[in-house]
């Protein structure tokens, strides 16, 4: 299971202000973000991996998976949309 899709990335202009973050950071060919994926997927990697047994296991990593890819910066940030 990976946080990022496997696709070749052109886009090399900088974020704008209203641009989401994970579209941004999925899309973008920019080597410092590449980086960035690189040590978020090991993170998130990691994260399934100590979350394998236990009662909350599956729950955890279906609950967080679709946090972090949302297109709404409040739900990737953990903040309250309302």
């Amino acid at each position: 299971m990976n946080l990022f899709d496997d696709i070749v990335r052109t886009k090399t202009t900088k974020k704008s202000f209203s641009e989401p973050d994970y579209p941004y950071l999925n899309e973008s060919a920019l080597p410092q973000l590449q980086r960035i994926r690189i040590l978020l997927e090991q993170w998130f990697a990691d994260f399934t991996r100590m979350n394998q047994t236990g009662p909350l296991c599956q729950r955890s990593i279906i609950l967080v998976l679709p946090r972090i890819a949302s297109r709404e910066n409040l739900t990737l940030r953990g903040e309250d949309a309302s």
